[in-house]
């Protein structure tokens, strides 16, 4: 049997993976898995239907879990034979990276109504886009920067809930958007508003003659580079999750190049909250 697809999902969702085989280790052979039993079992933030699909998916595709009509259900056998190619990839994923890899790693983002065929075969070619920014925000130990002209509130929720747990662990935090007083950027604000090391800019310079200085691009950055996401998706949820969005994973010296950037651009942009400015 190939085992692709869940080599795949080791690679996209390892996170979701380890809890989901965790979890399997205390179930018996006839168990139903579906969506809520990932849910249920997953420690972490909760997944997107996309996650949690490759996730089955790679966990079917290696036997351990097989069709029941139309539930998914545990075949112990499968899942204790194998027990040491499983442990294999997971010491796999752990080694070192190389710190000098620069080969840009392709995400893409689909609409969930686009056809299966074209789905399966633009899957093949890239990674889950939401998956990889998610990446990028959980890589971040000194510094996280996220640049997009456009916010909604639901993915400001989303996205500050996830950057708040690196501010716990003393992250500095930088969100570049196009405006600062909307319903969006005032959710972030309450957020981070107990976090040291978070501030809020605003680049939009209205000018004569219809040239505004602004920006379009969307980024986030962590480490000053050592991984960056660059690519088309605003951080809303049309951009993660309605319409068809291109990015690419970078890093280090990409990276450093992108983060570079960013910091002029920032420079050049208005504070508009600091968690750490003085009343």
């Amino acid at each position: 049997m190939s085992r692709a697809i869940y080599l795949r999902a080791v690679a996209i969702v390892p996170w979701l993976l380890k809890d989901l085989e965790a979890a399997l280790e205390r179930s018996r052979d006839g168990d139903v898995v579906d969506p809520g039993f990932v849910r249920q079992h997953c420690r972490g933030r909760t997944p997107s239907r996309e996650e949690t699909a490759l996730a089955l998916k790679g966990l079917t595709n290696v036997g351990i879990l097989r069709k029941a009509g139309s539930n998914l259900t545990v075949d112990r056998n499968v899942f204790d034979a194998t027990s040491g190619y499983r442990c294999g990839v997971w010491e796999v994923l752990a080694l070192p990276k190389r710190v000098d890899d620069q080969s840009p790693s392709l995400c893409v983002g689909l609409p969930p109504q686009i056809p299966k065929a074209a789905r399966d075969l633009i899957s093949v070619q890239a990674s889950d886009l939401r998956s990889a920014i998610v990446s990028v925000i959980s890589a971040a130990n000194r510094r996280l920067v996220l640049a997009s002209p456009f916010w909604d509130v639901k993915t400001a929720a989303e996205i500050g809930e996830l950057a708040r747990r690196r501010a716990s662990v003393g992250t500095k935090i930088d969100v570049l958007g196009r405006s600062a007083s909307d319903r969006a950027m005032n959710t972030l604000v309450k957020i981070f508003a107990a976090a040291p090391g978070f501030r809020l800019f605003k680049w939009y310079q209205p000018r004569p003659a219809s040239s505004t200085m602004t920006f379009h691009f969307k980024a986030v950055i962590a480490d000053d580079g050592q991984r960056a996401y660059v690519g088309t998706a605003n951080l809303t949820e049309a951009g993660l999750r309605s319409t068809m969005e291109l990015g690419f994973i970078v890093g280090p010296q990409p990276g450093r190049q992108v983060s570079c950037i960013l910091d002029a651009v920032i420079g050049m942009s208005d504070l508009m909250y600091s968690s750490e400015r003085k009343s």
